[in-house]
């Protein structure tokens, strides 16, 4: 952000309490009740995270997200602070184990209840005569039985030991 005045910078990191590098830099400023702090530039308000990571990474292109080591949305550490894109973003989501999306039934799209998946998967039956029969795709029950789709059915079974008979 060259040509940010002095006053702006020395306003922007009075608002921050920092420590050492190891340590989350709290916003102490205004914050959404996401938790991300919010500063007000040029009339309009910028998430306080990206201004931190601007302000020390000049380099950094804006169209890209500003993403947190940390997790800490008040975060303006700069050494917590990656760039990425709006993918990179999920994936670190999922792997901190944040963002639990609904599985089978309770996704709003489900077209498939879980007996119906477990009755798929242990079916002798085509891919092309299953989609007739449930009323959806060849492709879908391709994907369900390779494990793409309900997943985690697929694995549960796995685990299961056989019923004995």
């Amino acid at each position: 952000m060259a040509g940010i005045p002095h006053n702006t910078i020395d306003t922007f990191w009075s608002r921050v309490r920092r420590g050492n590098t190891a340590d989350c830099w709290e916003w102490t400023g205004h914050k959404q009740h996401q938790g991300y702090g919010l500063f007000h530039y040029l009339g309009s308000n910028h998430r306080a995270h990206r201004f931190a990571y601007a302000l020390t990474h000049p380099e950094w292109d804006k169209t890209n997200w500003v993403l947190h080591t940390c997790d800490n949305p008040s975060c303006c550490n700069p050494e917590h602070l990656f760039a990425g894109d709006r993918r990179d973003n999920v994936l670190d989501m999922h792997a901190k184990g944040r963002g639990a999306w609904p599985k089978g039934e309770r996704m709003w799209s489900a077209k498939l209840t879980a007996d119906e998946v477990n009755e798929i998967i242990a079916s002798p039956l085509g891919c092309k005569r299953l989609a007739r029969v449930y009323g959806v795709t060849p492709a879908h029950i391709n994907q369900i039985r390779s494990g793409l789709k309900w997943r985690h059915l697929k694995d549960r079974l796995a685990e299961e030991p056989p019923a004995s008979q």
